[in-house]
């Protein structure tokens, strides 16, 4: 392949470039004649082009030293490029049946070639604008999450030497880190030239946010989280603007942001991402359709898919669980089959929260073939 250095792609220059590298060439056929290309316009910070020719089709992707939606006022590293398509290749090679496959990467381009999710693939986030029901989606992401979080975890067997040199790697996405850690635990919580509400309406709501101590308080320790615990890689991003949806395909996208850090993160984001869309509905009811599917037991139901898919021993699942649900802030109801002793606190007025621990005799009895998880009794019910 011929070495370009770093150019901003137009359709002509693709053009060229795709005939001069074999694993895209090969995706067309190697036939150029008729190529249809389009710029998606809706990526907030790279250009995404689709090209589609009689024999084939690909996704073109190029990071820019800025970001898209804000021009060159708004720098950003090209090398964001590098940590997506490595997330996308050790997310596929995870989970490949919803994961886009990565055709080419070319990192003095900051270009990744991928496969083209046709359509009727639409944008999570537009499906639900639109009310359109998606039977798999919960089981689908409960199988990415519990896949891509447990296998690049410390949990996962011999994982600890892997993780070591993955954290190591995936530290150098520092800009990407920064600019979370920005939008999301910063910026909101005072007066920021980047914050939008929609104003009038929402100024008061927006000043009772930026007012509000205790709440800046929670903010600090859930940032703290982000940015020091290295638990699994994570998708960074994982709201529904980075799902790609059918009633039978679910595609995750766009995990530029991937680094070591809480899996909670992902899969609070995923769940408020669908919490907002809930609330939403309202706006978008007809008569064709009264969005009776966005109900919370949508959110109910993906969290006991997601235990039921962790598929690995009990003990280890449980510590899994525990392990997400505390990065998330969520209390665990106690498990039926786990035996535990209770730690002795000093006597008080005030009743004292009462930890507890899992003793080794609950370890071993839980591997007992004649016990039964609690979920898996809901799940039983479930296909009744």
């Amino acid at each position: 392949m011929t070495s370009f250095g770093y150019r901003r792609l137009d359709e002509k220059f693709l053009i060229e470039y795709i005939k001069a590298t074999p694993s895209l060439s090969s995706k067309l056929g190697n036939q150029f004649d008729d190529l249809k290309i389009k710029e998606v316009g809706d990526s907030n910070l790279n250009f995404v082009f689709i090209v589609v020719g009689s024999d084939g089709s690909v996704v073109i992707k190029q990071a820019l030293p800025y970001i898209h939606c804000r021009g060159e006022s708004w720098p950003m590293t090209k090398e964001r490029a590098y940590f997506e398509q490595r997330a996308l290749i050790e997310h596929g090679r995870l989970c490949p049946d919803h994961v886009p496959e990565v055709y080419h990467f070319d990192r003095d381009m900051s270009l990744i070639g991928m496969r083209y999710l046709e359509p009727p693939h639409i944008i999570l986030r537009k499906g639900l604008i639109a009310g359109i029901e998606y039977p798999l989606l919960a089981e689908h992401m409960s199988e990415y999450m519990t896949r891509t979080l447990f296998c690049t975890s410390l949990i996962y067997p011999n994982g600890f030497s892997l993780m070591l040199h993955a954290v190591a790697e995936f530290c150098g996405n520092v800009e990407l880190c920064r600019l979370t850690e920005q939008v999301v635990f910063s910026d909101p919580y005072k007066v920021s030239q980047y914050n939008r509400c929609t104003s009038p309406y929402l100024d008061r709501d927006a000043e009772a946010v930026q007012e509000d101590n205790i709440l800046k308080l929670e903010v600090a320790e859930l940032k703290s989280i982000f940015c020091e615990r290295a638990q699994a890689l994570i998708h960074g991003d994982l709201h529904t603007g980075s799902i790609m949806v059918t009633h039978d395909s679910t595609q995750v996208i766009d995990p530029e942001f991937a680094f070591y850090g809480p899996m909670g993160f992902d899969v609070g984001a995923f769940l408020g991402n669908l919490i907002l869309a809930f609330f939403a509905q309202d706006g978008h009811v007809d008569q064709g359709n009264d969005r009776k599917f966005f109900k919370f037991q949508f959110r109910e139901n993906l969290w006991a898919l997601f235990y039921d898919l962790v598929s690995f021993p009990p003990p280890a699942k449980i510590l899994f669980i525990k392990e997400m649900k505390r990065t998330l802030q969520y209390k665990q109801p106690p498990l039926e089959t786990t035996e535990i002793t209770p730690t002795k606190t000093p006597k008080s007025t005030e009743k004292s929260p009462q930890k507890t621990i899992i003793t080794n005799k609950s370890r071993a009895s839980k591997q007992s073939p004649t016990q039964t998880l609690p979920l898996e009794k809901n799940k039983t019910n479930r296909e009744k």
